[in-house]
């Protein structure tokens, strides 16, 4: 193994020790779990300095932890700790239990901040659960925390594996939980692929499938799932008590975008400073969990590399005059205008915007005009054992990606509008108001927006579903009589897209979005433990009594 493998070099890291110096300490956590913990000083360090703190999940035991050049470039101490139950830290891994990450990031700046090295500032860092980390470390409402700068994190941590709508991340909540597990008792070698098996029934045993027996916190994933009321309990308290602000990053195809938004909005209104709530800052741009992958759509000078230097910017700032604006001249909101391939800023988000209705009408037409039957609607069949495939068949968001082959499917509904004469710019959220009757007494309904080329083309935009056991309510469930009409509002989150002139409007109606979604089988059985499949006759109305419609936030002029 080459020196730079072995410390898993990017262009912002390095491995040259006579740069720094360091020290690894096994740091005690208040219950006397201790965490493997990794101190990175400047060289020659000679008087206090701030630090930049990351806990991640991600380290491996047969790898020395790399440092940050950034923060050593710029006179701070980097730490970098193993979180609890992960790599060469003792305890359990249990990420559904949010006290854990909350209690340890505290607990470790507490520790930093008594150190004769720290002038009793720090600041976070990290992406995706290292940015959750952060935002449990935030929630202490610790006061030497001085700015964290969260990218594409999740609020909550995998509490979120409950869908908004009812429904569950099957494929991210099955691969991430159980490798997790696997990492975490036995390392990185010999991880099953889990993607393998994702069809097994009932989802619930799939850690007995692997040998593992019961794995409590992939348990616990499921019982969220079940009660998804639950899975954001107790967030607006913690926000309250957030001192410090927060450069929020994501990115329209993250799974995550969501609760980037979310946490964006609550910094801004609730936290617990005046300084936290107006120099919290956002930015979105036209990427996936890790980053840009669709350069020849979107420019390769649209990866990350302005994204870096505005965090590193934030840091130095928050860390350096925390009473000041860390960001100044800076946008409260930059996000990425789709279709036009702008970058674009708003004080707020979203923007400013007005309801766009798009009808849907016989024949698969999108139409801006009501239908003016007064009986008229679509079916089609939903089977759960060959369900509609999500991203072309991965479970992973694939970006901007061409849907056409997916809705050859006799399994959806295609509506479609006229060629769009003039642009229609969209930013902020999308719902879908659907009026339907099933068969079965619970079942999905997943709606898709995309943008149509000339060429034909269907570039996935966004999805959004609910679970007709939990349209009327998260909390409580109510199963459906057969043949019953019911009113579903489908949110399908939030976006900045131009349909250019000369492109079409898509809206795709489904019943399934698999391996990414967990499959409705159509009964009773508890969400994620039934084995029983059996399929379902969906009909969707579009009649001028029932005016099923696409809502898009249309851009104020």
């Amino acid at each position: 193994m080459s020196q730079q493998d072995q410390y898993e070099v990017t262009p912002f890291s390095t491995y040259d020790e006579r740069e720094f110096d360091v020290e690894v300490r096994m740091l005690p956590m208040r219950d006397g779990t201790k965490l493997h913990t990794t101190i990175y000083f400047p060289k020659g360090l000679t008087r206090p300095a701030g630090t930049l703190l990351a806990r991640s999940p991600y380290y491996r035991r047969e790898y020395i932890d790399y440092p940050s050049t950034f923060a050593l470039k710029f006179g701070l101490v980097y730490v970098a700790q193993h979180c609890r139950g992960t790599a060469s830290s003792e305890g359990e891994f249990f990420p559904s239990k949010v006290c854990y990450e909350e209690h340890d990031g505290e607990d470790t700046v507490n520790w930093i901040i008594q150190q004769p090295w720290s002038n009793k500032r720090v600041a976070l860092a990290g992406s995706s659960y290292s940015g959750w980390t952060q935002w449990a470390t935030a929630f202490s409402g610790n006061d030497a925390v001085k700015g964290l700068r969260p990218h594409v994190a999740a609020v909550q941590s995998c509490n979120s594996m409950a869908r908004g709508g009812g429904g569950s991340k099957h494929g991210f909540m099955v691969s991430w939980g159980l490798s997790m597990y696997h990492r975490s008792k036995f390392g990185y070698a010999n991880v099953p692929d889990y993607d393998a098996n994702l069809f097994h029934l009932p989802v619930n045993e799939m850690d007995l499938l692997y040998g593992y027996g019961v794995v409590e916190f992939y348990r616990d994933f499921i019982r969220t799932t079940q009660q998804p009321s639950t899975a954001g309990a107790g967030l607006i308290e913690r926000f309250q008590k957030v001192t410090a602000p927060a450069l929020i990053s994501g990115g329209w195809f993250d799974g995550f975008k969501e609760e980037n938004i979310k946490s964006f909005k609550l910094m801004r209104s609730i936290a617990a400073t005046e300084k936290a709530r107006n120099f919290t800052k956002m930015i979105i741009g036209p990427w996936v969990h890790g980053g840009l992958i669709n350069k020849e759509e979107f420019g390769e000078e649209n990866d990350h590399r302005e994204l870096i230097k505005a965090q590193d910017r934030f840091v130095v700032n928050c860390l350096a005059d925390p009473d000041s604006d860390p960001t100044p001249g800076m946008a409260t909101v930059q996000y990425f205008m789709l279709g036009t391939n702008k970058w674009c800023t708003a004080p707020d988000w979203p923007p400013v915007n007005k309801e766009k209705k798009f009808f849907l009408r016989e024949k698969g037409v999108l139409s801006e005009t009501e239908e003016e039957n007064l009986e008229s609607s679509s079916s089609y069949t939903y089977d759960p054992a060959e369900p509609t495939p999500s991203f072309n068949g991965k479970r992973n968001a694939l970006g901007y990606y061409d849907r056409r082959q997916t809705e050859k499917r006799s399994d959806l509904l295609v509506f479609t509008s006229e060629v769009l004469e003039t642009p229609l710019a969209v930013a902020g959220r999308v719902k879908v108001r659907l009026f339907a009757r099933s068969t079965a007494p619970d079942t999905d309904f997943f709606a898709t927006l995309s943008d149509v080329y000339p060429d034909g083309r269907s570039m996935f935009l966004m999805t959004g579903m609910v679970r007709a056991r939990f349209s009327k309510s998260l909390e409580h469930e109510e199963f459906l009589t057969p043949g019953e009409l019911r009113e579903y509002e489908i949110d399908l989150g939030n976006i900045a897209n131009t349909f250019v002139a000369g492109h079409k409007v898509r809206l795709v109606i489904h019943s399934a979005n698999f391996p990414a979604d967990s499959r409705n089988l159509n009964t009773k059985a508890p969400i994620n433990e039934g084995v029983t499949m059996v399929k379902a006759q969906q009909e969707i109305l579009h009649s001028k009594e029932h005016p099923s419609c696409l809502i898009l936030p249309e851009m104020a002029d």
